[in-house]
């Protein structure tokens, strides 16, 4: 049978639009499977985040133990009523806030050992030996003692031990420039070392520390004394600055430097912690003016 050309035609159109709805059905199939894997693709990944997250959280949770260095180097200095700590720190980690103390002793019946729950450092302090308070014990150089600390934390008790020897500190300074003139040439003096300018007092000088190898400064501070004063009035300054000889009434006597070396750090804190827990050693330079 033959058909009309109309009839083929219709035929042709039918078969092409079938043709365009099954390229269409099919195309249609591949972007709903694209849009399920790309579904599953996100599960997956969501899912590895959250795993990720818990053992983040577990291994945050896992607290570690307290810790301080087992041995230490503490400086101390000689003065007319005996030897005091210049360093007088061991430094802890790990220690909570809510930590208590079970026990602490030194087995040196000099020294005192003190720490207060939360703190992570155990403070030392060189012994009164009169009813009074004033009068220190001395130390020889060398000298050494045990510290034990017991501490509870998180239900657990935690025995912390350190070695301290006591080393006699020496001057830091290996040089003081003042007003452009370098002395080099320290006399030991009751508290600390002394410096003679041979030169009347200006009405200002230029301070300039250079300090011995090995011993970086942290600070520096002038005192200012005057008759009456039981104590020197201090101000800080910069390393080469310009200070006024007097102020409030007082006069200049002395430099403080405050210092530290790689040893103070204990392996336990770093130079910036180290001057924010005010550790590290100080030493009392007087100047001596005509």
């Amino acid at each position: 049978m033959e058909l009309s050309r109309r009839q083929a035609s219709a035929l042709r159109m039918s078969a092409e639009m079938r043709a365009v709805f099954a390229c269409g059905s099919k195309r249609l199939k591949e972007k709903e499977r694209e849009k399920k894997m790309k579904k599953l693709r996100n599960y997956f990944a969501m899912g590895l985040l959250l795993i990720t997250v818990a053992l983040c959280g577990i291994n945050a949770g896992a607290a570690e133990d307290p810790v301080c260095a087992d041995a230490v180097t503490l400086k101390y200095v000689e003065n007319p009523i005996g030897c005091q700590l210049s360093g007088s720190f061991i430094y802890l980690k790990n220690v909570d806030a809510g930590a208590s103390l079970v026990s602490i002793k030194s087995s040196n019946k000099k020294i005192e050992a003190v720490w207060n729950p939360g703190m992570d450092q155990i403070m030392l302090y060189v012994k009164p030996r009169t009813a009074t308070g004033r009068y220190m014990y001395t130390l020889k150089n060398g000298e050494k003692t045990k510290i034990t600390l017991k501490i509870k934390q998180n239900g657990k008790v935690y025995t912390l031990q350190c070695q301290v020897t006591l080393k006699k500190m020496t001057n830091p300074v290996k040089s003081i420039k003042i007003s452009g003139k370098t002395y080099k040439t320290f006399k030991k003096a009751a508290s600390g070392w002394s410096v003679s300018t041979g030169k009347k007092m200006p009405s200002s000088v230029k301070i300039n520390v250079t300090p011995k190898d090995g011993c970086k400064i942290m600070e520096l501070y002038v005192g200012y004394h005057k008759p009456g004063w039981r104590k020197e009035e201090t101000k800080k300054i910069k390393n080469g600055s310009k200070v006024s000889t007097s102020y409030s009434g007082g006069t200049l006597t002395a430099v403080y430097v405050q210092y530290y070396e790689d040893e103070d750090l204990q392996g336990m804190v770093t130079p910036k912690e180290l001057k924010k827990s005010f550790g590290g050693n100080s030493a009392y330079i007087t100047l001596k003016f005509k």
